[in-house]
């Protein structure tokens, strides 16, 4: 055999195990995904292949991405699009582009996220990839959700699985579907966005991602009509989904929306319970964050649980821990800015969490005791979240005094 052909059989081989990263990774199998990926990304360097290591760091930053990784995952992305340019690959700035404008849509940043996915659209417009363009659309039209804009966003939709049957491509149609059925539970048709998420897990059941993404949006629908026996179902089983990826991001959201529908169905002691867990999910979540656009992203939805806890014990009628909870929330804030202001490490998250109880005493105590020792009075307010029967946000004040 010629030097040539073992060259060939060699990068034959490679190709095959990148794409078994691929559907390791599309169903949910991320650890064994994670080491294959690892090895031909090590044996791509060996090679000093560039063009093989950018047809591998985007699996790896996907990966990432599953685990609530989302620091790791911009800056493997950044290479990606680093090494596209170096090499003039314009299909591989594309994909780029694609991600990383999908990653920071999911992360809150909605006009970097434009800008990339309009950058995307433009490239797949002069390719001619049907299926990238679909897919283009498809995420802006999501942007556009996230933006309240429903009618447009429902529009693109209905274009991009217009566009997707023609193409004959079951996968991407299935996505399309989902993704009109969250708009459809925020346009207040539930029935009809609930039929839509169903055809997930009956055409693409190993799609475990997809599937654990579809439990949340059915649980918000189901939440949204009051069935909470059902809401709570679906919740529990995004929940199982997230800690079966090992996905901590998943985990907090899944969480959370189970606090907020226990509070609803009167559990208010599970509600505790939840939140408290969801912010310990949060803190490890943080734990990876590399970028200051990220930590934003990710404080804004940890402090949604505190404040939510606040309420949860409130209706507890537990004041003094509300007010010690609301106390550590804005700790937890001041620490954070004044260590990485100094380019330190924010403080771990976990005080809230497996003995809530005792801590929550433990702060109270502090607080006033510091009041007591200083002879002053402490006002402290916090801004809680309506409900559904009154939406509108609650100003809760709390007092201490010097005589306690």
């Amino acid at each position: 055999m010629s030097l040539e052909a073992k060259k060939l059989e060699t990068h034959a081989e490679w190709m095959e195990n990148k794409e078994t990263a691929v559907v390791l990774y599309e169903t949910g199998k991320l650890d064994e995904a994670q080491q294959i990926a690892d090895v031909c990304l090590q044996q791509a360097k060996d090679a000093a292949d560039k063009e093989l290591e950018l047809l591998v760091l985007p699996v790896i930053g996907n990966i990432q991405e599953a685990r609530g990784r989302f620091g790791s995952a911009v800056e493997l992305h950044l290479r990606v699009r680093e090494l596209a340019l170096e090499l003039e690959d314009v299909q591989g700035l594309a994909m780029a582009c694609n991600n990383l404008g999908s990653l920071y849509g999911r992360m809150g940043h909605n006009a970097k996220a434009g800008e990339l996915l309009s950058q995307f659209l433009s490239i797949a417009l002069e390719l001619g990839i049907s299926q990238w363009i679909i897919g283009a659309y498809m995420n802006l039209a999501t942007l556009s959700r996230k933006l309240k804009q429903n009618e447009r966003a429902f529009q693109m939709y209905e274009k991009c699985l217009e566009m997707a049957s023609k193409a004959g491509d079951p996968k991407l149609t299935v996505m399309v579907q989902h993704n009109m059925g969250v708009v459809l539970s925020l346009m207040g048709r539930y029935e009809e966005a609930l039929a839509n998420f169903s055809k997930r897990l009956e055409l693409t059941p190993n799609d475990i991602q997809g599937i654990g993404r579809m439990y949340n949006d059915m649980g918000f629908a189901y939440s949204e009509m009051k069935n909470y026996p059902a809401a709570i179902e679906v919740y529990e089983k995004k929940r199982a989904i997230s800690a079966q990826l090992g996905d901590h991001s998943g985990m907090e959201t899944a969480l959370h929306n189970l606090g907020r529908t226990h509070f609803s169905d009167g559990s208010l002691e599970q509600a505790k319970e939840d939140f408290v867990a969801a912010i310990t999910f949060s803190g490890r979540v943080q734990e990876s964050v590399r970028s200051d656009l990220e930590r934003v992203s990710l404080f804004e939805d940890e402090q949604k649980s505190y404040k939510w806890l606040q309420r949860t014990l409130l209706a507890l009628h537990r004041t003094a821990d509300a007010f010690a909870v609301s106390e550590h929330g804005k700790g937890r804030s001041l620490v954070r800015s004044v260590e990485e202001s100094h380019g330190g490490r924010a403080a771990e998250a976990s005080d809230v969490g497996e003995s809530a109880d005792d801590y929550l005493k433990q702060r109270l105590a502090e607080v006033t005791a510091r009041v007591h020792e200083e002879g002053v009075a402490v006002l402290e307010y916090s801004l809680l979240p309506g409900l559904a029967d009154d939406p509108g946000d609650s100003l809760v004040i709390w007092l201490v005094s010097a005589d306690g």
